[in-house]
């Protein structure tokens, strides 16, 4: 899967697969990943960052929304780049099952 040419994951949501969408992004030079449609913990946000972010806020209550963002976005900043590079590692690791599967579902 390594490549010279950036890689977009698309999820298979309706914007995404616009035909307009899809040539701007060969024209800006992106390889296009399609989601495989019973794969949806293919998202790097599903399966590394929400469930961490999710154990960080577990049993924690807010007063208001604007609690809740401005603590999100604090753990999001307290990251270190390692965290993030650990996602998109185990994106790969996820993608390799689902080829391996050919499309079908991969769990957690």
């Amino acid at each position: 899967m390594i490549t010279s040419i950036p890689l977009l994951l698309l999820d298979n949501e309706s914007p995404h697969a616009l035909r307009v969408a899809r040539t701007s992004l060969k024209d800006y030079v992106f390889e296009d990943l399609s989601h495989p449609p019973y794969s949806p913990d293919l998202a790097p946000s599903d399966f590394h960052l929400f469930p961490n972010l999710k154990k960080h806020l577990r049993g924690r209550r807010f007063s208001c929304d604007e609690d809740l963002k401005v603590e999100t976005e604090q753990w999001l900043s307290d990251q270190n780049e390692g965290f993030f590079s650990e996602g998109v590692e185990k994106l790969c690791q996820h993608y390799q099952l689902c080829i391996d599967k050919q499309g079908g579902y991969v769990e957690k």
